[in-house]
């Protein structure tokens, strides 16, 4: 069982984190400032939530009220939260030779289509999972205008281009979203 007067910083943070998520779904849950400290806040935080839950209203995140606690905002969170950005891991040294297939060139063709609709000049490349003469092209194209080798090898360096240019040419996905005001000047 947690005490109140047992802890203060992280354990409690996070919890009263959740408890936040949690109000920012639900208006029968008390809103809070994550501090780290369990004062009086935080503590009629937990009892509304263990009133709403059925649980005993005793202000104290026993195991129980904790585990409820998270499979609430394990269900809510994504509704409030950002969506957690996606992490490719490229590998030092790792290359993608044009000819092979690789799982990786289903979202490097993508991103070169998205960007491709902004640069006339850029070839286009289609999605197909074989750096393919059309996925060469465009490659060729973007380490050509990156200052790069253009050997239509993908590396790290091009995967690093890439990936920046994307960021700012598609900006968050949405027509007028941050980075579609890019100027078509290639």
């Amino acid at each position: 069982m947690i005490d109140p007067s047992d802890f203060a910083g992280r354990p409690i943070r996070s919890l009263q984190t959740m408890l936040r998520v949690l109000a920012a779904t639900d208006n029968r849950y008390r809103d809070l400032v994550p501090d780290g400290v369990y004062g009086e806040q935080t503590a009629a935080a937990v009892s509304q939530f263990q009133r709403v839950n059925g649980l005993p209203v005793t202000a104290v995140t026993d195991h129980e009220t904790w585990n409820r606690i998270v499979d609430a905002f394990t269900r809510q969170s994504p509704s409030v939260l950002p969506a957690a950005p996606l992490s490719i891991i490229w590998k030092p040294k790792q290359v993608i030779h044009p000819g092979e297939k690789n799982s990786h060139l289903y979202l490097i063709q993508s991103m070169l289509l998205a960007v491709s609709r902004l640069y006339p000049a850029m070839p286009v490349a289609q999605v197909t999972g074989e750096h393919d003469a059309a996925s060469v092209a465009a490659t060729n194209w973007l380490q050509e205008k990156s200052g790069l080798t253009t050997d239509g090898v993908i590396d790290q360096t091009t995967w690093l281009y890439l990936s920046k240019l994307y960021r700012i040419s598609a900006g968050d996905g949405t027509e007028g979203g941050s980075g579609s005001g890019i100027e078509n000047n290639t």
